[in-house]
């Protein structure tokens, strides 16, 4: 079931859970959050770990967690070259679009608020930006720029545990987008992106050398 399998990405799993838990009025409502509580844990308990992480680099809405560890990526690169490295050009995409939002939401910003202006600065290097008013922050931002740390997580750990990962990385385009977030202001965006960089850049890389 497709849709299923692309609902579970976006957490609906943990979503019924909690829906579950709360005290309803209606048995209606009851009754078929337990048919659908029913059907997603059969297929979630079907799925393997590689599928469900596959299901949610698909959806594009990353969270922390089991899936984007270290042990994970040992065991699990390896399936990352399937359908032409699928994955790693999604999570590639993630970065991508996330650029080219900030890019977007920081020059309306600078036309639509001449006194606390947000600025943006961008070269074919490296993107970054300052904001003098944190007031103007929108509410998703914070929750994009995590998606983007953990895409950088992953495509570094990619990197790591695939044979010839850095140099098939290279060539899909991870160095120019993750390089373009090494001067981003969220400390962990930034964090990330630079480790990813390393890896990218650094033979036999060591986490005890470069932190993490």
């Amino acid at each position: 079931l497709p849709f299923l399998t692309e609902m579970i990405g976006h957490g609906l799993h943990r979503t019924l859970s909690v829906m579950k838990d709360r005290k309803w009025r209606d048995d209606d409502i009851k009754n078929d959050l337990s048919i659908l509580r029913k059907l997603v844990d059969d297929n979630y308990h079907e799925m393997t770990k590689y599928q469900l992480y596959e299901a949610e680099v698909q959806t594009g809405h990353l969270r922390w967690g089991i899936l984007h560890k270290e042990r994970f990526f040992q065991q699990n690169a390896r399936n990352m070259e399937a359908r032409n490295f699928d994955v790693v050009k999604r999570l590639i995409t993630i970065l991508s679009k996330f650029i080219q939002s900030t890019m977007d939401q920081y020059e309306l910003n600078a036309v639509s608020d001449s006194n606390d202006r947000a600025f943006f600065q961008a070269s074919t290097t490296t993107v970054s930006y300052n904001r003098r008013d944190e007031r103007n922050r929108n509410p998703w931002e914070e929750e994009d720029e995590e998606i983007a740390a953990i895409a950088c997580r992953d495509i570094g750990e990619f990197v790591r545990f695939y044979p010839n990962g850095k140099s098939i990385a290279t060539r899909l385009g991870a160095k120019v987008v993750v390089m373009k977030l090494i001067h981003h202001d969220n400390e962990l965006l930034q964090h990330e992106a630079l480790l990813c960089m390393s890896k990218l850049l650094v033979s036999n890389w060591r986490m005890d050398k470069f932190g993490g």
